[in-house]
């Protein structure tokens, strides 16, 4: 996308571009490339992905049979997300790595997508590099890809390219940017709406709506659009191929769907702005999950959503998902639930960084700081964090346990290699995304009609077992079932039907 810009502006520009794109490139891989070749990956989420994109891949409906009840599930009745059918020859050619390299493509490019937002505001090279460095090593990204693929990571990195285009008053790359972001999800949706009612409200209060009118109206018809187009999806298309999907279990305690939700919100704010900060009393749950969550915020840039509130605006439906939630998952920076915030992040710090009231050495030693305390915050917290489930292994590349595994490698996929494709199969967790080649795949211990069943016996693959039950399912599978057992050693066991 005007990539080429770069020559025509400063050949110099890539020599530094590139480079820095190599290098983030291959961080993320080691994070997300060595997880799976050491089955770091899991049934849920990527499993999922795995399974119902093989079968949109050779004309079948799109279903998945890995949910813990073992029942066939549409995948539309989940997530609603049209845009998997791009990912179609990344799994044609990369097998079950093409939706983790889809998620390291879709971050590098929002990267340059924030480059070339903030190259278009400073017109300053070093500094536009040092917003996408500041981007690059936010603490969202990271959590992220430790942990598996996820649709809304792909519609977050396509964020900044729409600001960009909106910025160039680019109409029609305005519109194919915020139709591949919408389809990637019905709640990447539901955040667009608020991210260009942010929009609106800043160019009503700059008076940009006079100076732009064009962009203006495109921007207010665009909101109606992504407003019509979640109401639609979450109310009808999912509903449609899913009765059985409750979306707002998490958030039962303010009502069973998303109207009462905003209506208890509305009617009782003081009850929802205490959720924001309180924690959980029950055991097990670290204190101090959402304050962690909110002092990353600050550390990556948010003092400048102060300085840029209409930022703030975009942030509502984000903040509202993770603390409204009953769910301490959804609170602190764990996995794929914080991603979104980074290109607004970013964002924020490149528009409130370009105002005339800063110095050029100001500015300068803001960048500086912001680049110095995100990465800090970012390396401490993949260290140590207060997020429930957080495996350090997962996540810190440059650590000799990332690259360890509790399980003989080898041996589990010449194990895997024994078991025909499209056989269908009961699997331990992490196995289940390097099985995806079938319509029959169950996440153990559902067993239903499978030929084949693949356990692993390490700590890593007993979800959602406990270590005693895993053990007794093992005896009575070995001792009393109609399964014989081929292979078996203290890692793993593969059992086939008699």
């Amino acid at each position: 996308m005007d990539i080429h810009g770069w020559r025509r502006r400063d050949p110099e520009q890539l020599k530094w571009i590139v480079p820095v794109l190599i290098l983030f490139g291959l961080i993320f891989s080691l994070i997300s490339i060595v997880n799976h070749c050491l089955f770091r990956t899991y049934a849920l989420d990527l499993g999922i992905y795995n399974q119902a994109l093989y079968a949109i891949t050779h004309f079948k409906k799109a279903m998945f049979t890995l949910g813990l009840e073992g029942y066939e599930i549409s995948f539309w009745g989940t997530h609603f997300s049209p845009i998997v059918f791009l990912y179609i020859p990344f799994q044609l050619i990369f097998g079950s790595f093409g939706l983790l390299i889809v998620q390291i493509l879709a971050i590098l490019f929002g990267g340059i997508g924030i480059f070339k937002y903030a190259y278009q505001i400073f017109k300053k090279f070093s500094w536009s590099l040092m917003i996408m460095l500041i981007f690059f090593g936010m603490w969202g990204i990271y959590s992220a890809l430790a942990f598996d693929f996820h649709n809304n990571v792909v519609g977050a990195m396509m964020v900044p390219w729409l600001f960009y285009y909106l910025k160039k008053e680019k109409i029609l790359a305005s519109i194919m940017f915020f139709i591949l972001i919408i389809i990637t999800q019905e709640s990447v949706a539901l955040w667009m709406v608020f991210i260009l009612a942010g929009l609106i409200v800043r160019d009503l209060v700059s008076g940009n709506h006079k100076t732009g009118p064009k962009v203006f109206r495109l921007q207010i018809s665009l909101l109606a659009i992504s407003t019509a187009y979640f109401l639609t999806v979450s109310m009808i298309i999912i509903p449609y191929f899913n009765q059985q999907t409750d979306f707002f279990f998490r958030y039962s305690g303010l009502g069973d769907n998303f109207p009462e939700i905003v209506v208890s919100v509305i009617s009782n704010p003081l009850s929802a702005i205490k959720l924001f900060v309180g924690g959980s009393s029950e055991p097990g749950i670290p204190p101090g999950i959402k304050l962690e969550f909110h002092l990353m915020v600050l550390l990556s840039g948010g003092i400048f959503l102060l300085y840029r509130p209409y930022y703030l605006i975009m942030l509502i439906p984000l903040y509202a998902q993770k603390m409204l939630s009953s769910d301490p998952v959804l609170w602190g920076i764990n996995m794929q639930y914080s991603i979104e915030f980074m290109p607004i992040l970013a964002l924020s710090v490149t528009d409130s960084v370009c105002s005339s009231k800063f110095s050029k050495k100001h500015a300068l030693i803001m960048l500086s700081i912001i680049l110095i305390l995100s990465y800090g915050a970012t390396i401490k917290t993949m260290i140590k964090r207060n997020s429930i489930w957080y495996n350090k292994a997962n996540t810190v590349f440059w650590q000799k346990p990332h690259y360890e595994s509790d399980i003989d490698i080898r041996q589990a996929r010449e194990v895997l290699k024994m078991i025909p494709d499209k056989a269908p199969v009961s699997a331990s967790s992490p196995l289940a995304p390097h099985l995806y080649r079938r319509e029959k795949l169950y996440h153990f211990p559902v067993v239903k009609d499978a030929d084949y069943i693949m356990i692993l016996k390490g700590k890593g693959g007993i979800y959602p077992m406990d270590p005693a039950r895993l053990v007794m399912a093992i005896d009575s599978l070995k001792n009393k079932s109609a399964f014989s057992t081929i292979k078996e050693s203290d890692h793993l066991i593969l059992l086939k039907r008699q």
